[in-house]
């Protein structure tokens, strides 16, 4: 397919309905040696779709959301002062390939309110992310490093900066964001996206280059 041409694309819409109902089921195990596990279920329709060509030569593509399976696991708990998180997941989409997630992490407050964060993420070859990224060479699981940093100044101001660094690509993503606080439960968020490199990359396309301003509200 030559990647100028320009397809029409059906995209078929999901009904809110009984048939569509999706559920999960979670069983928790706390207090593990100051650890609490959770074994989980989800059955329910991919977040992102499965694209299929229509015709030889293709003229037209069509989008769907295809029901998958998925059982996790996690451990979530604290080893003195640091937190710990290891989370692990297998979905099985119909019609498509088995695919793993796995996410493993930390994080501190140090004694002047700095708070860091960081976190190894790995998507497999045939999450949905990578074959919609994929060009046609053969497909790898990818591989993510990701910290944040936090502080917050006086009660009115706090201060944050995000990264994504992936390691198969080697491209990066910046996230700074400052929050101020308006009133009780209500803040004003200015941020900032900017990716460095990365051409192609599952995930660092999700964050287009962009400065944002919100309002969140808490009830």
């Amino acid at each position: 397919l030559d990647p100028n041409t320009t397809l029409s694309v059906d995209n078929p819409e999901i009904l809110a309905n009984l048939a569509n109902a999706e559920w999960a089921l979670q069983v928790t195990r706390r207090n593990l040696g100051g650890f609490d596990a959770s074994l989980s279920y989800f059955r329910g329709r991919e977040d992102l779709p499965t694209v299929t060509l229509v015709g030889l030569p293709p003229s037209s593509a069509r989008a769907e959301y295809p029901w998958v399976s998925r059982v996790g696991l996690d451990v979530v708990g604290a080893l003195n002062d640091v937190g710990l998180w290891l989370e692990g997941a297998v979905s099985t989409p119909e019609g498509g390939r088995q695919y793993h997630e796995v996410v493993a992490g930390g994080d501190y407050t140090l004694d002047n309110g700095l708070y860091l964060m960081g976190q190894f993420y790995q998507m497999g070859a045939d999450h949905p992310a990578v074959v919609l990224s994929s060009t046609g060479s053969a497909r790898e699981a990818q591989d993510y490093l990701v910290a944040v940093g936090r502080k917050t100044a006086g009660d009115s101001l706090t201060l944050q900066l995000s990264g994504v660094y992936a390691l198969k690509s080697r491209g990066y993503a910046l996230l700074p964001e400052v929050t101020f606080n308006l009133a009780d439960a209500t803040d004003l968020v200015l941020g900032y996206a900017q990716v460095v490199g990365g051409e192609g990359d599952p995930l660092l396309g999700w964050f287009p280059a962009q400065a944002y301003a919100k309002v969140r509200m808490s009830f």
